[in-house]
C-alpha cells in the first residue's frame, strides 16, 4: 500500500518492486502503479527462479524481472537503457 501511495505522490520514473510484500503483494501493487501512470517503469525483484514466477507477474505491467542475486547497478542501467527487458512479455 505504501509503495502505491508513494508512487502516486512522487511520480517516479523507476520503481524496484519486491514481489513478496504485505497484504498487497508486489504484483498487484505494480498493476495499480502502472495503470495509474503508464510512464512509470517497474522492475520486479525477488528470489524466484524465472520459471517459478507467479504467472500474474508477466501481466502486471512490469518491464522486467530481476532475481535479487543478479540485481546490480549495471543490470538496472541496461534495463533502463533498453526501456525494459525485451524477453519479458
Amino acid at each position: 500500500e505504501e509503495a502505491v501511495e508513494t508512487s502516486a505522490a512522487v511520480s517516479p520514473k523507476l520503481v524496484l518492486m519486491d514481489i513478496n510484500m504485505g497484504e498487497l503483494d508486489g504484483i498487484e501493487a505494480t498493476r495499480i502503479i502502472t495503470r495509474t501512470d503508464p510512464s512509470v517503469k517497474v522492475i520486479l525483484v525477488s528470489t524466484y527462479a524465472l520459471d517459478d514466477l507467479p504467472p500474474a507477474a508477466r501481466t502486471s505491467g512490469a518491464v522486467a524481472y530481476v532475481n535479487k542475486d543478479e540485481l546490480s547497478p549495471r543490470t538496472l542501467r541496461r534495463i533502463w537503457n533498453d526501456g525494459g527487458d525485451p524477453d519479458w512479455p
